[in-house]
């Protein structure tokens, strides 16, 4: 056999149909109030439904996943402890001025209750100006191809940090991969402790902004949440992001943007869980791709890469 011949059959990806896929899919006829929304099966790669998945819309504060993101990356003591100033203020009340916590409880109030507050603090105890910091956000946004994806803050109060679901998806993917992020976003709340503006230490309970935690971690019957983020604005509406695994083992990123109150967020992305999490087949069942790639050919070997 010939090294051309060889080389050419080695490129030939192959597939092994096994399992249902997006093709084969029967959707339902989702009644959503979302103007935009999208469904991904993460181990596949593949859209099972989507509606309006590109259109441009403001993101809120699904922002705060790209903020932490950034942070990380800014070799932070965690241990470090930072008093919140005026100037962190944004419509939030989870953490007031003259309050001081540590960096580590900064994010986690930041992504967890979804406190602006917190996260203006976690941005100034980084070492940055918003002008810098949100420089260094939009940078990520291109390295990460978010297309149509553009900020101008880190809380995601303004409507001009804007994204489409298709990008949030692909964003969730990219954050929660992040074990500090993914073990707080699966958070259904938290017990955290600050010093007060008098010096007197306190404890405060908070909930997770996302309704499905309480259910999702304990006795969901077809699925547990991996990490999730909620946002809203009146400009852009309820939005919500779930990454999650069904009980058959299937990873899936659920978004839903522009919902039309606060509970059509979470039964939107339950409804579309849910019905994934029972149609699709447990991953060991699925179709696998093998591309073999042709690397070269010395002294009649054939030297190639498997990717799955």
């Amino acid at each position: 056999m010939s090294k051309k011949f060889l080389a050419a059959v080695i490129l030939v990806t192959f597939f092994f149909p096994a399992g249902i896929n997006a093709q084969t899919l029967q959707l339902p006829d989702f009644k959503f109030t979302a103007r935009s929304y999208i469904l991904v099966d993460e181990d596949s790669g593949e859209i099972l439904a989507d509606k309006s998945a590109d259109e441009v819309m403001p993101m809120a504060s699904l922002t705060k996943l790209m903020t932490a993101l950034v942070v990380l990356e800014s070799k932070i003591d965690w241990n470090k402890k930072i008093k919140v100033q005026k100037a962190d203020v944004a419509l939030d009340k989870t953490i007031m001025p003259g309050e001081e916590v540590t960096t580590s409880t900064l994010l986690a109030l930041s992504l967890i209750p979804s406190s602006n507050n917190a996260t203006n603090a976690l941005v100034r105890a980084a070492g940055f100006n918003t002008k810098d910091f949100v420089a260094k956000m939009n940078k990520k946004a291109i390295d990460f191809d978010l297309t149509a994806t553009h900020f101008v803050e880190p809380t995601g109060i303004d409507p001009h940090n804007v994204s489409t679901a298709r990008d949030v998806a692909q964003l969730s993917r990219i954050a929660l991969a992040n074990k500090q992020i993914r073990d707080i976003a699966s958070r259904p709340e938290l017990n955290w402790t600050g010093t007060g503006t008098k010096g007197k230490k306190f404890v405060r309970l908070v909930k997770n902004t996302n309704r499905l935690l309480d259910d999702s971690v304990t006795s969901h019957p077809t699925y547990r949440i991996i990490g999730s983020k909620t946002g809203h604005i009146e400009e852009g509406g309820y939005s919500l992001m779930v990454f999650a695994q069904s009980k058959n083992r299937r990873r899936l990123i659920a978004v839903v943007l522009g919902a039309t109150n606060h509970f059509a967020r979470f039964q939107e992305v339950d409804e579309l869980l849910e019905w994934a999490a029972r149609m699709l087949k447990p991953l060991s069942h699925i179709a696998i791709n093998y591309r073999f790639e042709f690397v070269r050919i010395q002294n009649d070997i054939l030297r190639a890469k498997v990717r799955c």
